[in-house]
């Protein structure tokens, strides 16, 4: 019988000034071809540290020791650097990469992958055959692209229906730099994002 799994997104959940901006863009975006706007129940703000296809056996599990983990990891600065509009249409809030964001990256990763029991996404499956070496490595050896060296700290805005090559260009000029002090246990809805929140962990 096959076991019964779904993605999760382990992520940074920003104070509430910042969601309310992330949020006014998304909107913004929504007029410009944006296929999804954020909000504070099914498209939640957020920034990634962490994809995985886990077993449902597991996600309480997962949510324990996040946890434990939180209560031992201080609060710490991340810096804004830009937009960036993707390629493949995504529209993000860029970060910088600080040591304690990758250490936190990291220390997520390795208490989270075990628990994924080697499981992938489908999608990232079907799209193995296009991915680079480092990204294939990724995917077999922790179920995510995103990981390590090719960690990519952003918060996405929304997705456009084609890529329009300019569209950040008007954006009002927020400043979203911010202190984390939260992280977050998601379910992972359609093009990343965050459709509920299982449950948030305070950093101390």
């Amino acid at each position: 019988m096959k076991r019964k799994s779904g993605p999760f997104n382990i992520a940074i959940c920003p104070p509430p000034g910042i969601s309310a901006r992330a949020m006014e863009l998304s909107r913004l975006l929504q007029g410009r071809g944006g296929l999804f706007t954020l909000n504070k129940r099914s498209r939640i703000p957020h920034v990634t540290l962490y994809m995985a296809e886990l077993p449902l056996e597991n996600v309480r599990r997962a949510a324990s020791a996040l946890k434990d983990f939180s209560s031992q990891t201080s609060p710490f600065e991340i810096e804004f650097l830009s937009y960036k509009e993707n390629k493949n249409g995504y529209v993000d809030v860029r970060f910088r990469e600080s040591p304690e964001l990758l250490r936190l990256h990291k220390r997520v990763v390795d208490l989270i992958n075990p628990l994924r029991e080697g499981l992938i996404r489908n999608r990232d499956r079907e799209k193995m055959g296009e991915l680079s070496k480092s990204e294939r490595r990724n995917l077999e050896l922790y179920g995510s692209r995103r990981v390590g060296s090719r960690l990519d700290p952003h918060l996405t805005l929304t997705k456009l229906r084609e890529d329009q090559g300019r569209v950040i260009s008007g954006l009002p000029q927020h400043n979203f730099s911010f202190r984390v002090t939260r992280i977050g246990l998601f379910h992972l809805g359609p093009h990343g994002t965050c459709r509920r929140l299982i449950r948030g962990f305070c950093l101390s």
